[in-house]
Order: C-alpha cells, then structure tokens, then sequence
C-alpha cells in the first residue's frame, strides 16, 4: 500500500504526462485525441489539448569530508561525528520527498554509494560511515571535480566539510554552474 501521494516534489520545466495541469495549447497532428481540452474546444471553436507538468525527482549527492581535519574536536562530538548525523537526517529528509540520496566520501579512501530511495541502504551507508578509516590528506577538491564531470543530470549537492583545503573553493564553483551545491562549513569552537 501506498503510505503518501509524492510522484517527485520537484518543480519541472517539461510537459508530460503527470497530475499537474499546465496549460492548454493548440492541438498539432499526432496529438492524442483523449488530451483534448473539451472545454477550450468548444469555447474557441478550435481544438486544444492539456499539457500537465511532468513529475520529477532530483537526485541529492551528500560528499562527506572524510580527512583528518574532521576528527579533531574540543567538544563532546566531532565535525565528523556532525556530517554524519546530517548526512543521515538529509538523507532520510530527501527521500521523504521521493528524491533518491547518493553518497561520496571525500578523503584518501573513496566511497561511492549510487543514488537510491531505499531507507535501509541509506542507513546501512550512514553506519558505515561511522566506522570509516581516516586519511591524512584531504582529497575534497579532486573530488568535487570528477562529480561535476561524472553528473549528467541536475543534482542538488550537499557538502558535508570542514573547508580546509582552499583548492576546494573553485573546485564548488565549478560544480555550481551545473548543479544546485550547498556547503555545510563545519567548525569546531577551538
């Protein structure tokens, strides 16, 4: 049984087929004949065809900052003890929206978990994730640019990190001109 009525919450700029009115327009040969709009048919004296909005699902890329910056904390919880707890609730939060999550690690180790709208998967990777081994050196901006060339389609990005490397700065610009990126900045008190 169905527990909610989300085909994909996202707005979409393409016709199809959906639950969505968009418009009515002139109907062109090879429309289908249930499409058309009776009522503006007759009104006009034309004939006219709905057009609905299509429904879609952006996918959501959580790159998770896996150096050794993130261990280092003053605080009862570490910035990476952080990321995951957000990974984890963004990830949840998006799929509750019918968007599938996918996961990048960003340190010396690579993870690299497909796009999903499986809860159980999701959490299995955040479990994961609290097991990780850490690398010494951060990777983040090698990483952000092989995303921006491995996405084809739009994607909301969210950058879990404590932006220590400053070669990851153009490297979020870059996958900002195709994508929607936010950056959570992680910061520890100390």
């Amino acid at each position: 049984m169905a527990d909610s009525l989300n085909f994909g919450g996202d707005p979409s700029r393409f016709m199809g087929s959906g639950l969505e009115y968009a418009q009515s327009r002139l109907y062109e040969p090879g429309d289908p004949v249930k499409s058309i709009d009776w009522r503006v048919t007759a009104r006009t004296g034309k004939p006219y065809v709905k057009e609905y909005e299509a429904t879609r699902q952006v996918a959501v890329c959580l790159v998770v900052d896996t150096s050794a910056s993130m261990c280092v904390g003053s605080t009862e919880r570490t910035k990476y003890e952080w990321a995951v707890r957000l990974a984890a609730a963004l990830a949840r939060a998006a799929q509750e929206r019918m968007s599938p999550v996918g996961l990048l690690t960003a340190g010396e180790d690579e993870m690299r978990i497909p796009a999903t709208l499986s809860t159980s998967t999701a959490m299995r990777w955040a479990h994961q994730l609290r097991l990780y081994n850490f690398g010494q050196r951060t990777q983040l901006s090698d990483r952000l640019r092989t995303l921006a060339a491995a996405l084809k389609a739009r994607t909301v990005v969210v950058v879990l990190s404590d932006l220590h490397e400053p070669a990851a700065f153009p490297a979020l610009e870059l996958l900002a001109a195709s994508h929607e990126v936010i950056a959570l900045w992680l910061e520890d008190p100390a």
